[in-house]
């Protein structure tokens, strides 16, 4: 429907019935969106159109659940933590409700309650948040020995991630190119693939290859901030050489 109020005066009384008619929103619409937004790792978007869709259909179980995954991308633990709480009287599994509420209070930064949610959980999931605790309070060998551990428990894309950084860090290339190796079986064209793909080439001194990997990313992920900055750096310490 084209929504255009310079009507005849013939059709003037039906203004206000257009204006409804153009303010209404579709919540399929809007939440067919969000899934659009979220596979394409723009949770800012994919955060915003599923609120609108939540607003015409409150009860949605999963809207609901998108926006927790949303709000725990964007790193908000309270946001993710209100909507778990819209879950209360949901059959979500046991397990996935702990691990849920235990990113967002690891977010929060409340790791006692983090590890009050996980408890005895040995998944991939778990050994990550307790690994992203540890290097939270600056425990880095901790923080490696549950990343090792849920690595060796099983395929979490995110575990894969923050183990190929740490090892970036420690310079231990050969490790994070094989925790990068995971990674791409998983998701070779998401975001955080790629970024580490050109961190990779970095450690090598192959600067073209770092920069095919960010502009690859920049021209997949236009609305992240993440490939253009890095690409930006780059351009800079080429320029300084």
């Amino acid at each position: 429907m084209i929504c255009d109020l310079a009507m005849r005066p013939s059709l003037a009384l039906l203004a206000p019935l257009a204006l409804v008619a153009c303010s209404h929103t579709d919540p399929i619409a809007r939440f067919t969106e969000a899934k659009a937004a979220y596979a394409a790792e723009d949770y800012a978007a994919a955060r915003e159109k599923v609120l609108s869709a939540l607003s015409a259909d409150a009860d949605n179980r999963d809207m609901v659940l998108l926006l927790v995954h949303a709000n725990l991308a964007l790193g908000d633990g309270d946001g993710a933590q209100a909507a778990l709480a819209r879950l209360a009287n949901d059959a979500l599994p046991a397990i996935d409700r702990n691990e849920l509420s235990a990113e967002a209070a690891l977010l929060r930064g409340q790791t006692q309650e983090m590890e009050q949610a996980l408890g005895t959980d040995q998944s991939p999931v778990a050994w990550r948040l307790r690994g992203e605790a540890a290097l939270a309070r600056g425990d880095g060998t901790t923080a490696l020995h549950d990343f090792q551990q849920g690595m060796a428990a099983g395929f979490d894309f995110r575990l894969a991630w923050d183990t190929a950084r740490m090892l970036i860090d420690g310079d231990d290339i050969d490790g994070a190119e094989r925790a990068w190796a995971v990674m791409r079986q998983a998701g070779p064209d998401r975001l955080d693939t790629l970024m580490t793909a050109g961190l990779l080439a970095e450690r090598s001194a192959d600067m073209d290859k770092a920069k095919a990997a960010y502009s690859r990313a920049s021209q997949r992920f236009a609305a992240r901030p993440e490939p253009w900055l890095a690409l930006a750096d780059l351009a800079d310490r080429m320029d300084d050489r």
